[in-house]
């Protein structure tokens, strides 16, 4: 147990353990015990309830579908990006940015633009999102990377560092794949490539 005061309040994370084991398939709740995890050990100014919310929140809203999704963001009145309203797949991420909000009282400005920027990536991400970035992209249960490639990842000297070197091996991917990245997404590679974040 951690000594430094917590963001989130011992009720507050049972209601988010709950609605996780809930509404997650064991399968994504795994890999979000493992993103809290990894990103413990990116982000060491958290304590370890509070990266646990963060790894839970983070995919809460995963096997949401569409339609789900796509109400919720309305009826909140959630922003999303143009490329966001082209890719259901990641509307999960400012659906559970909101959600963060309604289950935590004063919940972090921080914590919200990490959580709703997890997806596609984006210079409002904060030095909070580009760990939960990485977290989410190298935790130990992933098999699009090896462990030879994470560790180059995490040798990386600064959390900016790491998070070019996963958009890096993103960026091969996609031009594999014949993806585009997201405006948000371009706009944060040029911007760690020019050391302006």
């Amino acid at each position: 147990m951690s000594t430094k005061r917590s963001s989130i309040s011992p009720e507050e994370l049972f209601v988010i353990r709950t609605l996780a084991e809930t509404q997650l398939k064991p399968e994504r709740l795994k890999h979000c015990i493992a993103v809290g995890d990894t990103l413990l050990k990116l982000y060491p100014s958290l304590t370890s309830e509070e990266a646990e919310a963060i790894g839970l929140l983070h995919d809460i809203a995963h096997h949401w579908d569409e339609e789900h999704l796509r109400s919720y963001i309305v009826e909140n009145g959630i922003e999303i990006t143009k490329d966001e309203e082209a890719l259901p797949k990641v509307l999960h991420a400012p659906v559970g940015a909101h959600l963060a909000t309604v289950f935590i009282h004063d919940c972090p400005d921080e914590w919200v633009r990490a959580l709703r920027w997890h997806t596609v990536g984006s210079v409002e991400m904060g030095e909070l999102g580009k760990a939960l970035y990485v977290a989410d992209f190298i935790e130990p249960n992933r098999k699009h990377l090896t462990d030879a490639q994470r560790r180059e990842i995490m040798k990386q000297p600064t959390l900016s560092a790491k998070l070019l070197a996963v958009l890096h091996m993103q960026q091969q991917y996609f031009t594999e794949k014949g993806f585009k990245s997201t405006a948000s997404g371009k706009e944060l590679l040029e911007a760690l490539e020019s050391g302006r974040f």
